[in-house]
C-alpha cells in the first residue's frame, strides 16, 4: 500500500511540474525586425541590383525573402547573415526609366513574419520629362538624367529620326543649359536678346529667348553646331567656349543621344536646375522646341550614384 502511495505521490507531482512548466512557456507572437539598407531610396540602378537587408528577432530568423514589383524571388531565399541578393534584373522586360518597388519579409523560428521599408528605383534613367509632341521634325520628347560619383548624364530622345545628327536639315541641334547655383544674378540673364542672321541659321528677325525661368551658368550643345560647353561670361555678355563633355553617345538613324559633363568642372551641386531646347533646320526657317515649355526642370543628384553597365 504503502509503494501505491509512493507512485501516485510522484505521479501527482511530476503532473504539477508538467502544469507549472506549460503555464511559464508562452507562445511566441514577437514579430522579426527587418530593414532593407540597399540600395537607398530612389536611385537610379542598372541590370545586376544588389539587394542588402538587417533582420534580428528575440527568438531567431528563419527566413528572409526578397520581392521585385511585389512578386517573391524565390531564388533568392536567404537562411542565413549576411542577407544579401543579387537580382538580374535583364530577365525583365524592362521600359527606360521606369520606376519599380522592392521589399525584404523576414520570417522568425515560429513563422512570425514582417515586411521591411518599400524602395523605389528606377531602371537606367531618371525621367525628368515627357514632352509634347510638336508638329515638326525632330521635336524632343523625354529627357532622362542620372549621375555617377563624378559625372552627371543626360539622354534626350526625339520623335522622329535623324539620318546624320551633324548634317544641318537632316540632323538635330539641341542646347541644354544648366543653373548650377539656383542664382538668377548669376549665368545667363531670364529676359536676353540673341540675334542669328538668316545666312546661319534661316531666322529672318531676331530671336528673343530666355531660358524659361532660370539663369543658366553653362551651356551644352550637341548636333549640327558641333559638340562642345558654353559658360556664360558676364563681362562680354555672352558665351564662352568651356571645353568638350566627357562623352557623347550619339549614332546615324536613331532618336536619341547620350552625354555626360564633370560635376567637378561645372561646379554642379547637390540640386540643378534644367532647360533643354531643340532648333529644327529647314530651308525657309527654324523652329524652337523648349522643353518645358514654360519654368524649368529640377534634378536633385542621387546621393547613391548609378550602379550599371
Amino acid at each position: 500500500m504503502k509503494r501505491v502511495t509512493q507512485i501516485i505521490y510522484y505521479l501527482l507531482v511530476s503532473q504539477l511540474i508538467l502544469v507549472s512548466y506549460c503555464a511559464v512557456i508562452e507562445p511566441d507572437t514577437q514579430k522579426p525586425e527587418v530593414k532593407l539598407v540597399s540600395p537607398s531610396n530612389e536611385v537610379v540602378v542598372g541590370d545586376s541590383l544588389h539587394i542588402r537587408v538587417t533582420a534580428s528577432d528575440n527568438e531567431g530568423i528563419e527566413k528572409i525573402e526578397y520581392y521585385f514589383d511585389a512578386k517573391h524571388d524565390s531564388s533568392g531565399d536567404d537562411y542565413e547573415k549576411p542577407y544579401e541578393h543579387q537580382l538580374d534584373l535583364s530577365q525583365f522586360s524592362l521600359i527606360l526609366g521606369s520606376p519599380h518597388t522592392l521589399f525584404a519579409k523576414a520570417f522568425d523560428e515560429t513563422d512570425n513574419e514582417m515586411i521591411s521599408n518599400f524602395v523605389t528605383v528606377y531602371y537606367k534613367w531618371i525621367e525628368l520629362i515627357e514632352d509634347d509632341n510638336e508638329s515638326f521634325k525632330r521635336d524632343i520628347n523625354k529627357i532622362y538624367v542620372r549621375n555617377t560619383e563624378t559625372s552627371l548624364q543626360l539622354r534626350i530622345e526625339y520623335n522622329g529620326e535623324w539620318s546624320d545628327p551633324y548634317q544641318r536639315l537632316s540632323g538635330m541641334n539641341c542646347a541644354v543649359f544648366l543653373d548650377t547655383d539656383l542664382n538668377s544674378n548669376t549665368g545667363l540673364p531670364q529676359d536676353t536678346v540673341q540675334t542669328y542672321y538668316k545666312s546661319y541659321f534661316g531666322i529672318n528677325d531676331s530671336l528673343k529667348y530666355s531660358a524659361g525661368d532660370i539663369s543658366p551658368e553653362y551651356l551644352i550643345v550637341i548636333g549640327v553646331e558641333g559638340n562642345g560647353i558654353w559658360k556664360w561670361d558676364q563681362n562680354i555678355f555672352g558665351w564662352v567656349s568651356f571645353g568638350q563633355p566627357q562623352f557623347v553617345t550619339m549614332v546615324n538613324d536613331t532618336n536619341y543621344f547620350e552625354i555626360g559633363v564633370n560635376l567637378t568642372d561645372l561646379q554642379i551641386q547637390d540640386t540643378l536646375d534644367v532647360v533643354a531646347a531643340n532648333i529644327t533646320f529647314s530651308p525657309d526657317t527654324s523652329y524652337w522646341d523648349w522643353v518645358p515649355n514654360n519654368g524649368h526642370l529640377r534634378y536633385i543628384k542621387d546621393s547613391g550614384f548609378y550602379i550599371g553597365e
